[in-house]
C-alpha cells in the first residue's frame, strides 16, 4: 500500500556545505571526484573520458579525492598520455572543511557510479552550488533533474561522460544556473532541518496510530 510507505531522504547540513562566499570564479577549471577509488564508482570511466576533455579544455585540472589505490588509474592515465599537471590524486581527507574547499573550487563535480543509493557525495556538492554530472542509476534521479540542476548519464558511458563535462565547460551561464538549481533543490528536499522535522512527523504519524488502535 503505498499510503503507507513514507519517504526521508539522505540529507547534507546545508550551512557546512554552502557556496563560496567570495562571489569570484576559481582561476583554472576543476573537474572533482570524490568516493572510495573502486570499480563500482565508475571512475576508470572519468579517467577514460580525460582524454576528450583535454583536447578541448586542456588546462582542466582533475582533482580524484578519496581512499584506496591509485595507481591503477594512475597508471592508465600515463598509457593514455596525459600530462601530470592535468590531475591530482590527494587520498582521504579527514577534515570535511578541507573537502567544502575543494567543492567550492570545482566546476563540475561527477559521479560516474555503476550502481548507488543516493550518494551524499552528490548531495554535498549540490548544496555547494556546484553542477553535478552523474549516472541515471538508482535514487540519483531523486535529486537531480536531468538538464535543470545537473545532467544525468548513462552508466559506463565514456563520450556521454565527456560530452557532458564540456557542456558545462563551454558555458558557465549554464553552469551558474544548474549549481543554483542544485542548491536550492537541497534546501528544500535535503536539508538536515527540513528532514528532521519530516522525520518526527513521521513518528507522531505512527504514534496517533496506534493510539487509535488501542482505542
Amino acid at each position: 500500500d503505498p499510503s503507507s510507505i513514507s519517504v526521508i531522504y539522505n540529507s547534507v547540513d546545508t550551512e557546512r556545505f554552502s557556496p563560496s562566499r567570495s562571489g569570484s570564479p576559481p582561476e583554472k577549471d576543476i573537474i572533482l571526484f570524490t568516493g572510495r577509488l573502486i570499480a563500482a564508482k565508475g571512475i576508470r570511466y572519468l579517467v577514460e573520458a580525460m582524454p576528450k576533455v583535454l583536447r578541448e579544455y586542456p588546462d582542466t585540472l582533475f582533482i580524484f579525492i578519496g581512499a584506496g589505490n591509485s595507481t591503477p588509474y594512475r597508471r592508465r592515465l600515463k598509457e593514455l598520455g596525459i600530462p601530470e599537471k592535468n590531475f591530482m590524486f590527494l587520498g582521504y581527507l579527514k577534515e570535511s572543511s578541507d573537502l567544502v574547499e575543494y567543492y567550492r573550487a570545482s566546476s563540475v563535480f561527477v559521479a560516474p557510479t555503476l550502481y548507488e543509493n543516493l550518494p551524499i557525495r552528490v548531495l554535498e556538492a549540490m548544496a555547494c552550488g556546484v553542477p553535478v554530472v552523474a549516472s541515471n542509476v538508482c535514487a540519483i534521479p531523486e535529486a537531480i533533474d536531468n538538464g535543470v540542476n545537473g545532467i544525468l548519464i548513462q552508466p559506463g558511458s565514456i563520450d556521454e561522460l565527456a560530452d557532458a563535462i564540456c557542456c558545462l565547460l563551454g558555458d558557465p551561464n549554464l553552469r551558474r544556473k544548474m549549481g543554483n538549481n542544485a542548491r536550492k533543490t537541497v534546501l528544500e528536499r535535503f536539508d538536515w532541518n527540513v528532514n528532521a522535522i519530516r522525520t518526527a512527523e513521521v513518528y507522531q504519524q505512527i504514534l496517533n496510530s496506534f493510539d487509535r488502535k488501542v482505542d
